[in-house]
C-alpha cells in the first residue's frame, strides 16, 4: 500500500484536512474545500492511516455541535 493512499478511498492523505467519524462511515473535509464520506464496516484502520498523517479528528467537536442544535430545535 502507497502509505499516502489507503485502499478504496480515492483521496491521498495529502489533500484531507479534517474528519469526524459515524458508526459506519466517515465525513472528510479536503483542502480543496470539498466534503466526502467514506463508507466502511471498519473505521479503525481507515481512522488510524488518517491520524498517521496527521489529519485532524473533530468528532468529539461536531458532536457537541449537532447537540447544541438539536437541542435549539426542540425548544
Amino acid at each position: 500500500m502507497n502509505n499516502n493512499t489507503f485502499p478504496g478511498f480515492p483521496h491521498p492523505a495529502t489533500d484531507l484536512v479534517e474528519y469526524m467519524c459515524g458508526i459506519d462511515f466517515v465525513v472528510l473535509a479536503t483542502n480543496k474545500k470539498l466534503i466526502v464520506r467514506h463508507n466502511t464496516t471498519d473505521i479503525e484502520p481507515f481512522r488510524q492511516w488518517l491520524n498517521s498523517h496527521g489529519v485532524e479528528d473533530i468528532t468529539p467537536e461536531a458532536g457537541k455541535a449537532i447537540i447544541e442544535i438539536y437541542t435549539h430545535i426542540i425548544k
